[in-house]
């Protein structure tokens, strides 16, 4: 984040008698120059007023205000680079030792300075302590790189001080010089003194060589001699003493160090500031140096008394600044939250104009700093969400940002990595060994070369060259440094392995050998987690003799997880196959001493007992442990299972391996002692006789605790092994190894008794003390007491007398009457009470927090773990998530989520699941997927038919538009299993219901549908139609609808019914001629088309209309009077000639004839290709025959413009006529529908709002006029939205007679031309595309040889076109030479005069070296054309055609070489084009269509400081609008927003907002443009009438009306009536 400017000020006249304090330099950084000769000239200047300012330079030492005025007070100058002068004190905060030989500190103003060790010094962390204010003085400064160079130096520091300042209490700095029996010596640097340091008076660690602050504790000022003490470790800040000596002088500047405390007094307030005196000296507090606002701090106090803390001296200049910031002045501890960390409800304090604002949250000792650029605040405003970048330590401030993309960045820096993270980096450099790759915002990673592919390579391929996107995994991070994968398996793996204390869902998983020796293979996994499969087990299972011959360090290896070695590594097999009788192993089982176990099963036996594998730990059963009795049991089976066993304690000899007992009387007691802490007086308790003398029996229970019980007692009777209930009659556990526990026998244990629950107990019945929504709360019965809390989960309670029924059957409605009942009708708990009594109830758990046990009990019975798939489990709804699913609680603490596609085959209950399940409702589910922290849940059986994809069947489908289109454009969806599936644009409807553009029109995010499967390879293709099976087949002649796929220059791809997909060529596109075929036919639009050819492969249609109408107007059909369509074919001076649409009959309509008005050019008029509905004027008689006479004027059409109630549009040029009219009325989009109100209401609204703008118009005038000069720069980009309009309607069907194609929607560098000039800008696309199509022989061509072309171009030499067609004549005869002969030919023959069509020729030569020169002739040919034509025009075509023809490329390298070709181009001419907005926007619109989006962003940027300022607003707006077609929407939308923010009242650029939104799909966003216009205000009638009208047009275009438009016209008439 940027820091707050480092900027000066102007500097201000001083008058000559400076006081004594500044007469040792004549300039002041602090408080600007004192150079007289920069007084400004003022006419005259009271003598009250020259007095007044000198008193004031008097009273600051001089130079101590940048601005002097008679009304305004002075400012003082913030601390920076540019003012900074070596020797300056500066009081810093040590907040990081990088390393033993530097330290960072950080200063004032956002500054940071280093410390560099001296040679032979300690290391800097023993001798600048961290996090402490301590002094420095600036060595140097580099103010190219911004770095300033401190030093703690004692001689620095204290230079200045004179013996005679000295008084005990001052603080000074010193370095030790030597340790002494009784205390250190330590080196002041001040003339005639010695200073001690005695022991007793440290308090902090001290070394030799070291600089400190110290306080003067005894002086004398006879001998010198300074008696020094440590500073106190809670506030090293201590105030500056009264003198005590009468010896001793006053301080001065030279004398007063950084950190001093001083008690000051106000003088006067400054802009930015307060002017303050203290101990005769006069100083400043900047703004920064106060916490809030300073002016409510201290306004009205002037002469109080504050205290505060110097914060930084210039001796040489005579300034002092001075800190009030509480963390100084109080000593508070610096205490910031953690970068990253999002706060919210933070407070502004504080906003500083053309800096930034500061922001407070209460009950935090730190403050928050965003910058002015960030976003806009206003004092007391509340900010919802503030994110954490950084950190200002000395004034206890955190910085960071408010703006979204900040708070959702998912890598601010190296904190948010996290191991196992999927990220896309980018490769930066090489290094030996591997690759540095950043992986988003500087943050860096390596990747090693044996980390880039699955198997062992020797070198590393071109997919890892410099400049690559490559997707990887985090592999692990150690403190800053971060190392990554690529290696396939691992970037795919679903189960990570991060740490062996993490729960693992599934025991197979992937990981590669990292070490190899002669003991086995070591295999890391994620993180710190590796595992180690030892060379026995690989020789028995799998016969590897030689681990190095079979195994390569780094490579992949698949293995099973058997168990957890020493708590710190996994036990390994690489035998995928599971052996017969071996538990599955999902995670560590974290063993508890005294648990009760169930159903253990015996897998095999060894001397010491029975080996037993639970949950993937190996325990032993001792054979005395197996019965009561203790005799030694040997007769149990392999796989023979154990009811019942309780975890006795751990192996001595392998600690990691329990030991068991399953003695029936120990597993059934309440009451064996596991830990000293249980054991109680008087309690009675269940052990085994492990050993007996003539003292007694040894009574052993839970881990290896023992007592005695005496031989008079009763224990002689006891024989060993047995087990017994005891007493504890005498206890002494003060020696935790050696407790004395004195035991007497028990022979009858009846109930009554404290009990000590624990995990597998069964305590029968409990009584109801309280009812929650998630639990209750309950005590036992039967005069049993037990634990302080006990209480049931509603995961753990099973409702009597009903059995819950899988969710896909419960369609129940909530509760009508009182939906906020937490204990509904269907929830676990309904129908208890307190009092009521829960049967058959067993303890599930036991945990103790503070001294307090709590126990979950339950009465359902053992299910299967969550983590075994596919078994049925009842859970509980927790929480429903709409358009998602749910979310199921199956045991206190862990919960999964239910899909909704995995709930019901009813999609209408999916699309409202609140009203058919409840929270708190049982649910029976199974686990289809486990991963980390992540567990789904499914109510279908494992083998449901109905889950089983197969093409012709139907499946429920979830719409998820944020997912990556692919064979686009689709609506993708999600499927079961996490599967995805697309639905083209030709399977959401039946034919006859296809609308334009659907995925704009609905099919929000979350809704689910049933579909029909197509196929499933390669991929999974669904409908929605009816009938996907019912098509007939097409044939030629055949005329269909369609949809649009792609478009390039050479035509279309159009998706047909039947998912067959056709081929329309560029000649076939229309009837008229089409400037750019890629913007006219967008993927998604719906088209007519009549099929030309059908072939096995292939289908050809054309979407011409005269094909499809099959009627062609002849001379005769034409009659006088007729009003028809025509396209504009020929432009000379005395008029146009118009080529009637659907027929061979040419016109002329005569210049007079064009236009109501005078027209002086017809070319800025009308271009070649532009559609114009034109008025037959007159037929050719007898003998003239065709020949047609036709008319323009707008007079001709006013009648029909009536009838049509589109008198509110106002025709181009038309504001001549209007004075004052307003900007948002001119940018009325073309081709878009007006707004049509037929009713009488909406008759009455118009009239009513049009009589009261005519009403208010003259006082509304002069402001209009202001705001129309203002937003002049914005026009024309609103009329490049414009041109686009018409793009979203269906073609082949109607004709508007009001929308005029428009052959070029406008090139970026034609800003300063008017609207229709910019018609008359031919794009090199438009040569390319005429050029590649006569190469390809797809155009048709009249010259057939050299001599047909030579004779076209006797009568029409200057024709660039012929010129273009010969070149590609010889082209396609694979001649580059001969076509680059008739080219330059061309440039010889055409006149400079044409300049356009000499441009024309020059861009086809560039386009003819592109594909058949090499890099020089690329650059002559360009230059060439830049000599003889407007530099800008053919830099942009130019670099246009680099563009197109690097993303040709197939081959990488090829396509790379390409485009850096384009980069060099455009850096090249930026040079000489950094005055031209259209170049600029050429250059970023190359960087975004090469996936470059933040460089473009940073070229703007580059831009702003290039351009005036009256540009600004536009290139920002265009580029904004490049963002949203060729880059990133969020960019895109961001840019907007920012603008709007300043320029809210510019309806021209909010209407370009609105339409971008459109054309890339997003209505919803759109329409919520639309409607913060209507409800923001402020506007005047006009501007309301401008929104209004296009909210309507809007709603209108998105399906003729609807609900939308209706909305749009009661707001409208809302509006009316309460502003009339």
């Amino acid at each position: 984040m940027s820091s707050f400017p480092r900027g000066g000020a102007v500097t201000p006249p001083t008058p000559d008698n400076v006081s004594s304090n500044k007469s040792e330099a004549p300039s002041d950084f602090l408080f600007g120059n004192t150079d007289k000769s920069t007084l400004p000239k003022h006419k005259k200047r009271s003598r009250d007023v020259v007095e007044r300012y000198n008193r004031v330079e008097k009273h600051f030492g001089g130079g101590n205000v940048t601005h002097f005025d008679d009304k305004k007070p002075p400012t003082i100058v913030s601390l920076s680079f540019s003012h900074l002068t070596p020797g300056y004190k500066l009081l810093g905060y040590v907040k990081q030792h990088v390393s033993d030989d530097l330290t960072l500190v950080s200063l004032q103003n956002h500054l940071t300075g280093y410390v560099l060790r001296k040679s032979g010094s300690p290391p800097l962390p023993s001798t600048l302590p961290l996090h402490t204010y301590l002094p420095f003085s600036l060595v140097s400064i580099d103010k190219t790189t911004k770095r300033l160079q401190l030093s703690p130096s004692t001689d620095l520091i204290n230079r200045g001080l004179h013996r005679t300042n000295l008084t005990p209490g001052l603080q000074i700095s010193g370095t030790v010089l030597s340790s002494e029996d009784h205390g250190y010596v330590i080196s002041s640097k001040i003339n005639g003194t010695t200073a001690f340091l005695p022991l007793k008076f440290t308090t902090q660690k001290i070394d030799i060589g070291g600089s400190y602050m110290f306080i003067i504790k005894h002086y004398n000022h006879t001998s010198g001699q300074i008696t020094l003490s440590s500073p106190p470790s809670s506030n090293p800040l201590t105030p500056i003493p009264q003198l005590t000596s009468p010896s001793a002088s006053p301080h001065t500047l030279k004398s007063i160090l950084p950190g001093m405390k001083v008690k000051f007094q106000i003088t006067s307030l400054s802009r930015n500031g307060i002017l303050v005196t203290f101990m005769n000296l006069h100083g400043a507090v900047h703004e920064d140096d106060v916490d809030g606002d300073f002016r409510s701090i201290f306004k009205g106090k002037k002469g109080v008394e504050f205290e505060g803390v110097v914060s930084a001296v210039d001796g040489r200049g005579g300034t002092v600044r001075v800190s009030y910031l509480r963390n100084l002045v109080e000593g508070l501890k610096i205490n910031l939250p953690k970068q990253g960390k999002v706060i919210e409800g933070m407070k502004v304090v504080r906003v500083s104009k053309r800096i930034g604002a500061v922001l407070e949250k209460e009950g935090k000792e730190y403050r928050a700093f965003v910058h002015e650029g960030d976003t806009k605040f206003k004092g007391g405003e509340v900010v919802e969400r503030f994110r954490v970048t950084g950190f200002w330590e000395y004034g206890n401030m955190v910085k960071g940002s408010c703006r979204k993309e900040i708070i959702e960045a998912r890598i601010l820096n190296n904190g948010d990595v996290e191991v196992g993270m999927k990220i896309t980096g980018t490769i930066v450099k090489g290094v030996e060994g591997g690759r540095v790759v950043e992986i988003g915002n500087g943050v860096k990673a390596l990747l090693r070369d044996e980390q880039c592919y699955d198997s062992v390579r020797g070198d590393v391929g071109k997919d890892f060259d410099v400049g690559k996107k490559v997707l990887m995994r985090v592999l692990r991070v150690k403190g800053d440094k971060i190392y990554v994968t690529c290696k396939k398996s691992l970037v795919g793996l679903k189960n990570l392995f991060k740490d062996v204390k993490d729960p693992i869902s599934e025991e197979k998983t992937v990981g590669y050998v990292s070490n190899i020796t002669e003991k086995g293979i070591t295999v890391r996994f994620f993180g710190e987690c590796y595992g180690i499969c030892s060379s026995v087990r690989l020789k028995a299972e799998l016969g590897v003799e030689d681990l190095e011959e079979s195994y390569k360090i780094g490579g992949v290896v698949r293995c099973r997880v058997l168990g957890v070695k020493k708590g710190k590594m996994f036990n390994l097999s690489l035998d995928m196959r599971k052996k017969e009788g071996e538990d599955e192993f999902e995670e560590e089982y974290q063993v508890e001493v005294g648990e009760v176990l169930e159903n253990v099963k015996i897998i095999g036996r060894n001397e010491d007992g029975y080996e037993i594998l639970y949950k993937g730990i190996e325990m032993r059963l001792p054979y005395d442990q197996v019965s009561d009795s203790g005799d030694s049991n040997t007769s149990l089976k392999n796989n023979s299972t154990v009811k019942k066993a309780m975890i006795l304690s751990k192996d001595r000899k392998y600690p990691h391996t329990p030991i068991l007992t399953s003695r029936p009387g120990v597993t059934a007691a309440y009451n064996t002692p596991s830990r000293l802490a249980e054991l109680k007086l008087s309690d009675t308790v269940v052990g085994w006789v492990c050993n007996k003398t003539s003292a007694g029996s040894f009574v052993r229970f839970c881990n290896y605790i023992t007592g005695i019980c005496p031989t008079i007692k009763g224990g002689g009777e006891f024989e060993v092994g047995q087990t017994v209930t005891v007493k504890i009659t005498s206890l002494d556990v003060t020696d935790a190894k050696k407790p004395k526990i004195l035991l007497t026998p028990v022979k009858d244990t009846k109930k009554g008794k404290v009990i000590k629950l624990k995990k597998g107990v069964e305590v029968g019945r409990v009584e109801v003390l309280d009812i929650k929504k998630e639990r209750v709360n309950v005590k036992l019965l039967d005069g049993r007491s037990g634990a302080n809390r006990l209480r049931i989960h509603y995961s753990n309670y099973l409702r009597l007398g009903e059995q819950p029924a899988a969710a896909a059957q419960k369609k129940k409605k909530k509760k009508a009457d009182d939906e906020d009942d937490e204990i509904g009708p269907n929830h676990v708990f309904f129908g208890l009470k307190v009092g009521s009594i829960i049967e058959d109830v067993r303890v599930l758990k036991v945990d103790e927090v503070e001294g307090v046990t709590y126990v979950d009990l339950g009465n359902k019975e053992a299910e299967s773990d969550p983590s075994e798939q596919s078994k049925l489990l009842t859970g509980v709804i927790e929480s429903i998530v709409p358009s998602r699913g749910m979310f199921v609680c199956l045991s206190p603490g862990v919960k999964g989520f239910l899909s909704g596609l995995e709930i019901d085959e009813d999609v209408s209950v999916l699309n409202d699941l609140q009203k058919h399940f409840q929270v708190g409702e049982m649910i029976k589910v199974r686990v289809v997927l486990m991963e980390e922290n992540k567990i789904n849940l499914t109510t279908f059986k494992k083998n449901d038919k109905n889950r089983k994809l197969t093409v012709g069947g139907t499946v429920n489908v979830r719409v998820n538009r944020n997912l990556k289109e692919y064979d686009a454009p689709s609506l993708m969806v999600e499927i079961r299993d996490g599967k995805v599936g697309r639905i083209g644009l030709e399977e959401l409807n039946d034919e006859v219901d296809w609308t334009n553009m659907p995925l704009a029109k609905g099919y929000k995010n979350g809704l689910f549908l049933k579909s029909t499967v197509l196929s499933l390879e390669p991929s999974i293709k669904l409908s929605l139609r009816s009938d996907p099976t019912e098509d007939a087949p097409v044939k030629k002649g055949d005329i269909l609808k369609g949809y649009v796929k792609s478009t390039t220059k050479k035509g279309c791809y159009i998706k047909l019914r039947s998912g067959l997909e056709a081929r329309c060529l560029l000649k076939d596109l229309s009837d008229v001629f089409i400037a750019d075929p890629v913007e006219s036919f967008k993927a998604g639009r719906l088209v007519k088309c009549v099929v030309l050819k059908r072939e096995k492969d292939r289908i050809d249609v054309s979407l011409r209309e005269s094909l499809m109408n099959g009627e062609v107007l002849s001379f005769d059909d034409i009659t006088l009077g007729d009003k028809l369509p025509g396209e504009v074919v020929r432009v000379e001076s005395y008029g146009v000639f118009i080529k009637i649409l659907s027929s061979d009959v040419t016109g002329l309509c005569h210049v007079s004839e064009l236009s109501d008005e005078f027209v002086e050019d017809i070319a800025t008029l009308y271009d070649l290709g532009d559609v114009v509905l034109c008025k037959v004027l007159g037929v050719g008689k007898e003998g003239e025959k065709g020949k047609v006479s036709l008319g323009l004027k707008k007079s001709y059409f006013d009648d029909d413009m009536e009838e049509e109630d589109s008198s509110d549009d106002d025709e181009e040029g038309s504001s001549e006529e209007e004075e004052g009219s307003s900007d948002e009325e001119e940018d009325d989009e073309e081709g878009v529908k007006p707004m049509d109100m037929d009713d009488s209401e909406d008759e009455d609204y118009v009239k009513n709002l049009v009589e009261k703008m005519e009403a208010e118009e003259s006082d509304e005038e002069d402001e209009e006029a202001d705001s129309d000069e203002d937003e002049e720069d914005s026009d024309e980009d609103d009329s490049d939205s414009d041109s686009d309009s018409d793009l979203d309607k269906p073609v082949g069907f109607d004709f508007n007679n009001d929308d005029d194609e428009d052959s070029d929607s406008g090139s970026d560098s034609d800003d300063d031309e008017p609207k229709q000039k910019k018609k008359k800008k031919l794009k090199l696309s438009d040569v390319d595309a005429r050029e590649l199509a006569l190469a390809s022989g797809d155009a048709d061509s009249n010259p057939e040889s050299p001599s047909d072309f030579e004779r076209l171009l006797l009568a029409s030499p200057n024709d660039s076109t012929v010129w273009i067609k010969y070149m590609a004549y010889h082209l396609g005869l694979n001649n580059p030479d001969d076509a680059r002969k008739v080219g330059l030919k061309a440039i010889k023959r055409i006149p400079g005069t044409e300049e356009e069509e000499k441009l024309n020729v020059f861009m086809a030569m560039v386009s003819l070296e592109v594909n058949f020169g090499d890099s020089e002739s690329i650059k002559r040919a360009i230059a060439e054309a830049a000599k003889s034509s407007d530099v800008e025009k053919v830099a942009l075509r130019a670099g246009e055609v680099l563009t197109n023809f690097g993303l040709g490329k197939t081959d990488k390298k090829e396509k790379q070489a390409s485009l850096d070709l384009a980069d060099n181009h455009f850096k090249t001419y930026l040079k000489k084009l950094k005055q031209s907005v259209g170049f600029w926007l050429g250059y970023m619109k190359h960087l975004l269509k090469t996936g470059r989006g933040a460089d473009a962003s940073d070229l703007l940027k580059r831009s702003l400081k290039s351009l005036p300022k009256h540009e600004h607003t536009t290139i920002s707006v265009k580029f904004a609008s490049l963002e949203f077609e060729e880059g990133s929407v969020e960019r895109g939308r961001t840019i907007f927003e920012t603008i709007l923010s300043t320029y809210k009242k510019k309806l021209d650029i909010w209407f370009v907002y609105a339409d971008r939104e459109v054309k890339s799909g997003n209505v919803e966003e759109a329409r919520g443009i639309f409607k913060r216009l209507a409800e923001e205000g402020g506007r005047g009638d006009k501007q309301m009438k401008s929104v209004f009208k296009k909210w309507y047009q809007f709603e209108e275009g998105l399906g003729g009306g609807g609900e939308g438009a209706e909305k749009v016209k009661r707001l409208a008439r809302e509006y009316v009536e309460n502003n009339m």
